[in-house]
């Protein structure tokens, strides 16, 4: 398995090295709409067949957010999405390229490359503080910092951060919202606006690996990727280390969270 992590990286930081290369020659262009809205660009087609043909020689089956047939899922499969915010990328602003390996319905591992930095996160899942106790110390939502999407906020979200009297929001675009999670540098990430599981499975390990949670707010249980949901993802949420869901109310979005020690793991104010 480690074989294949290095792969990943590899693979995903000459994908990011190929796409700089790219937006040199050409300008971008909107190929096609997907679904009517969102638009598929001459990037995200060049930077998935660039992915394709390096994890092809793994014998893996490959799911891109550009290729994918979810009707027929290996129990074990790559999963990519090859510009995560294209839409951000037109503007020179945050985009990243995410490949992680499913298997059984989970992450086993995660890379993400933000593109213009060309810094790497990656990590290997580590499910073990899933199994740990929701004690500790019931904290403040007036004291903890909420990500949400900077293009997929609705109505949930803002009734999400009122009815729990959070002071500290803020908004950001790709998968670098789970970055700031894996490192402590915000407390939570909430989406309520149905998103695909490309957009979050190399998150997921990475914030796993560093003894966070990402959870399904329909289950309470760690997000899973199966095909009976198309790959598509029920609203969840992100939490950073020691951070544990002590209850959630579906219908009125209340949550109450838990720090399982007395020391964030975090710097706070």
């Amino acid at each position: 398995m480690d074989k294949l992590f290095q792969i990943a990286k590899s693979v995903c930081l000459n994908a990011n090295n190929h796409i700089l290369q790219f937006l040199l020659k050409n300008k971008p262009r909107i190929n096609e709409l997907k679904e009517k809205v969102h638009p598929k660009y001459n990037f995200d087609l060049e930077i998935h067949s660039f992915i394709y043909d390096k994890l092809s020689p793994t014998n893996i089956q490959i799911i891109s957010e550009e290729s994918y047939n979810y009707e027929n899922l290996d129990s074990t499969f790559w999963l990519v999405d090859p510009v995560d915010g294209s839409r951000d990328l037109v503007k020179n602003k945050n985009s990243t390229i995410n490949i992680s390996l499913i298997q059984d319905g989970y992450p086993v591992f995660g890379v993400i490359n933000d593109i213009f930095s060309r810094k790497q996160f990656s990590g290997i899942s580590n499910t073990s503080n899933y199994f740990c106790l929701k004690s500790g110390e019931i904290i403040s939502n007036s004291k903890t910092c909420l990500i949400t999407s900077k293009l997929h906020k609705n109505k949930d979200d803002r009734k999400f951060i009122l009815k729990n009297k959070f002071k500290k929001t803020k908004s950001i675009s790709s998968s670098i919202k789970f970055i700031e999670i894996a490192n402590a540098s915000s407390d939570l990430y909430s989406r309520f606006e149905g998103s695909s599981a490309w957009d979050t499975s190399a998150g997921q390990a990475i914030i796993e690996a560093h003894g966070g949670l990402v959870l399904s707010l329909y289950t309470k249980k760690r997000l899973k990727y199966e095909s009976k949901s198309r790959l598509r993802n029920p609203p969840f949420i992100a939490l950073r280390k020691n951070l544990r869901l002590n209850s959630f109310n579906e219908k009125t979005l209340k949550i109450t969270l838990n720090e399982i020690n007395n020391f964030s793991s975090r710097k706070r104010n």
